[in-house]
């Protein structure tokens, strides 16, 4: 039986993606599409590949134009190292490697990774896993017989109105998009492994959990996922356990595959600083005691709900998982107040340039079940109430698309908006007339020390 509606709404938003992409044209603007945190995730691809220069020692291959240096961090002896771990680099590789014949095929492009055929091959790169990872969310949906109709307006909340739209599309190289897919896989994994505990879903579960912490490492919360499916109280908790503990030898492989995405990482950190285990963010950290968890989420610097309110379907649907979704019920609860918690104790909670917050990207794909349950509950309202509802959703959809053009025009600033000035340019693509004057920077040097 197919489900037409939902594979539409798919469409639809990876063409609402799409056509952002090809809008803004960043591919053909200089510095633009790798910059900022994406030379980190990207720099280890054209370092080694095109350069042969892992310690980041030459710069003459470049044609002069700082913007396109590697961003790096100062380690042991001098070294350079990047900053982020390699795991967003292996979603790269392979359409950076097309790029890299292209460029070299073509010849009227520079061959030193940065040029457009590496930058498109980014974008398509992201888009492509934007795509993927709602098809997972549709699967994953299914999984717990929502309706067509259900999975398919979830599918349009999350895909076109929130900043996932963003993070698949115009800020796709960002490793948001990939965590997004990873997070709804690894859930996937979990149910299946639970259907039929053998050696293919436990090499999944462990290469899926390896991928995630080595794209982000603090993302490793999701094992709660594994840990505390179908738990229900502390007695279902220690059955939990002694159930994942029998297969001793599950348990074993999903260890081994777990380590096989780090290998290339403690290599490189040997080699570069000549210690196998290396903590490159410096004086950067977490204030466990001090998390900033009402300003991101509410607040308009940078509050997750202020900048993607469609979600608050999904905080409704929180409370309402053990009716419908029972068996993830503690386990999504559990860690999407872990994760809120752990993105929010970072130092820098705003997470520099970006648009919302965008942390909270990567729980998408396992939030659409509340969020489905919420949007299931609306469509069994009062009919009257239906074109009540299609205006709300559809201005929110149309909100996150127009600030996403804000964001790229720096009317909606990266890093720096408050109420009043939220208000006051809310609406307008181009600046007010007194805007730089009402923006309030951030403080990074008291931030760095929890202040």
């Amino acid at each position: 039986m197919t489900q037409p509606k939902s594979l539409v709404a798919v469409i639809i938003s990876v063409l609402t993606g799409l056509s952002i992409i090809l809008s803004l044209q960043e591919y053909n603007k200089y510095a633009e599409v790798i910059n900022h945190d994406v030379k980190h995730y990207y720099g280890y691809l054209p370092a080694i590949f095109i350069h042969k220069d892992i310690h980041l020692q030459n710069s003459s291959y470049f044609d002069g134009k700082k913007e396109y240096y590697y961003w790096y961090e100062k380690g042991p002896n001098n070294s350079k190292v990047f900053k982020t771990s390699c795991g967003v680099a292996y979603f790269y590789a392979p359409f950076f490697f097309v790029a890299d014949a292209y460029a070299n095929w073509h010849g009227g492009y520079l061959k030193h990774g940065f040029s457009p055929p590496y930058k498109v091959a980014l974008l398509i790169c992201g888009l492509l896993y934007f795509a993927w990872g709602l098809m997972l969310v549709r699967k994953l949906l299914f999984k717990f017989h929502f309706s067509d109709t259900v999975v398919a307006l979830t599918i349009l909340l999350i895909g076109v109105g929130t900043n996932l739209l963003c993070y698949g599309s115009q800020s796709s190289p960002l490793s948001h998009v990939f965590s997004f897919f990873l997070f709804t896989a690894f859930t996937l994994a979990v149910i299946h492994y639970e259907e039929k505990m053998n050696w293919k879903n436990a090499l999944l579960i462990g290469l899926l959990l390896g991928l995630i912490s080595i794209v982000r490492p603090t993302n490793l919360i999701i094992g709660l996922i594994l840990l505390l499916y179908r738990v229900s109280s502390w007695k279902t908790f220690i059955e939990r356990i002694q159930r994942l503990l029998s297969r001793f030898d599950l348990i074993a492989l999903m260890l081994i595959t777990f380590m096989l995405p780090w290998i290339p990482q403690f290599i490189y950190w040997k080699v570069v600083t000549g210690s196998y285990l290396y903590y490159p963010y410096g004086n950067e950290g977490f204030f466990w005691l001090q998390p900033k968890i009402y300003h991101g989420l509410v607040g308009f610097r940078k509050g997750w709900i202020i900048y993607t309110p469609l979600m608050i379907t999904a905080v409704v649907g929180l409370f309402l998982l053990k009716k419908r979704v029972a068996d993830l019920q503690k386990a999504i609860v559990f860690f999407t107040i872990l994760h809120i918690y752990v993105i929010f104790s970072w130092w820098c909670w705003w997470y520099g340039g970006s648009y919302g917050s965008r942390p909270m990207v990567d729980t998408y794909g396992v939030l659409a079940l509340p969020a489905a349950i919420s949007i299931e509950r609306i469509t069994k309202m009062k009919r009257w109430t239906f074109p009540l509802w299609v205006l709300t959703f559809g201005f929110f959809i149309w909100l996150n698309i127009f600030q996403i053009f804000q964001y790229v025009r720096h009317t909606l600033h990266y890093d720096s908006m408050n109420q009043r000035l939220y208000f006051k340019q809310f609406g307008k693509l181009e600046r007010v007339d007194d805007f730089w004057e009402n923006l309030s920077p951030p403080d990074y040097e008291k931030a760095r020390q929890g202040r």
